[in-house]
């Protein structure tokens, strides 16, 4: 599902409604009025909002391989079907194995995770070289704002935002 202008960041391909997506590509969305939703075979849904851009660095296509979305900036709201999940920015990576989640950021330095509901974990680094990860509750943020300071908990300020079905 599209609405504005969505593009293919190394081609510079704009995308159309039901256009396929592979591993490695840079896709972004242009202006205000600008989004995307990204739906995978698990019903796993991704919607990039206003002036996102992502990089799909993997599939997930098997059950031991996450999908991992690389966030260069922008809003990402998930809604994960099933499998791993994981969002990433320079700062911070944002797990889920169910639920839903936000993350934003305005580049490498900082980023925000807010959970709806489900099991999403922040944490820095790869799992296993990173700090023990940070769960979410429904209805927590995460702030990660520099290598040397912790990951700061907080309620979430605003309402949640989920993938709609139709973008208007």
């Amino acid at each position: 599902l599209l609405s504005g202008s969505v593009e293919v960041v190394e081609s510079g391909e704009v995308l159309g409604a039901g256009a396929a997506l592979a591993a490695g590509q840079t896709i972004r969305t242009v202006g205000d009025e600008s989004a995307a939703v990204v739906e995978f075979a698990d019903r796993t849904r991704l919607e990039l909002h206003a002036d996102t851009e992502v990089r799909l660095t993997a599939g997930g296509d098997s059950a031991d391989s996450p999908r991992k979305v690389y966030l260069v900036h922008g809003q990402v709201s998930a809604v994960v079907g099933s499998g791993e999940t994981v969002v990433s920015t320079g700062a911070a990576d944002a797990v889920a194995r169910s639920g839903a989640f936000s993350m934003c950021a305005s580049g490498p330095t900082s980023a925000r995770v807010e959970s709806r509901d489900g099991d999403v974990q922040v944490m820095r680094g790869e799992p296993g070289e990173a700090a023990a990860p940070v769960a979410l509750g429904p209805g927590r943020a995460a702030f990660v704002r520099d290598e040397a300071a912790p990951i700061t908990v907080e309620p979430a300020l605003r309402p949640h935002t989920v993938p709609r079905d139709v973008l208007e």
